[in-house]
């Protein structure tokens, strides 16, 4: 049964409202679900703002949406309205938000990942939670149907020691993907390198990530490997319940 949004945000509201009878510390812990992306019929597209979750020693779940047709709203300067948040809020100051969004006024969709790439660095330098490492993941308007991931490490792409079927053992350059749920389609957090795709529904998901190493550079693939020279895609089966 394939839902939309809202009854999938409702679906996940209900099972959350369940958690505290087998979690014995969830009531003192907050915890939020944002939602951003594109909601589409055959006559209109929108972009869609939504949120789950719940303050810290409560055990009701709340599920908000922005107004509907926020983003028609322009600033005193004429410019369409654009919306930044952060989770756990406290994380990041007023004055820090208030600055990330001036920055972010009329950028690009790349311009505006470097600078929420700066942001979150910046507070990890004084919140131990937050790393530098960041997922990058750009959900374009459904009428190009396409999206980007892209994973930023702080000092060059992740290391990868792989163990090819025939044997030998060798060092790539790699990025990490998050979860990826959709229709008919379940990935978990994976290693990859080279080029993969994945299509879900109307949408094809692009990973970005350094390509494999060919003859003559350091970790080349063995010769006679059978690894696969578009690239490597691997992921840790998930553990037992205890």
């Amino acid at each position: 049964m394939v839902r939309d949004i809202g009854q999938s945000l409702m679906l996940l509201k209900k099972g959350l409202e369940g958690v505290h009878e087998w979690s014995s510390d969830w009531k003192a812990k907050s915890f939020l679900v944002f939602v951003s992306g594109w909601q589409w019929s055959r006559k209109r597209v929108r972009p869609l703002i939504a949120w789950v979750g719940k303050p810290r020693n409560a055990l009701s779940i709340e599920l908000g949406y922005t107004r509907r047709h926020w983003y028609w709203e322009r600033d005193q300067g004429k410019r369409f309205r654009f919306i930044v948040g952060a989770e756990p809020a406290t994380n990041l100051s007023d004055a820090q938000r208030k600055a990330m969004a001036e920055k972010l006024a009329g950028c690009n969709a790349d311009q505006a990942e470097r600078v929420m790439v700066d942001v979150i660095r910046e507070v990890s330098r004084s919140v131990p939670e937050v790393g530098p490492h960041c997922m990058s993941v750009l959900l374009r308007p459904p009428a190009l149907f396409g999206a980007r991931i892209r994973y930023i490490p702080l000092d060059g792409p992740a290391l990868a020691v792989v163990s090819a079927s025939d044997g030998p053992t060798f060092t790539v350059p790699a990025a990490f993907t998050p979860w990826i749920v959709g229709p008919g389609v379940t990935l978990p957090p994976s290693l990859i390198a080279g080029q993969w795709s994945v299509q879900i529904g109307h949408y094809t998901i692009a990973f970005e990530a350094p390509g494999l190493p060919g003859p003559g550079v350091e970790g080349e693939r063995p010769t006679g490997s059978t690894l696969s020279p578009k690239g490597l895609f691997c992921s840790r089966r998930r553990p037992k319940r205890p």
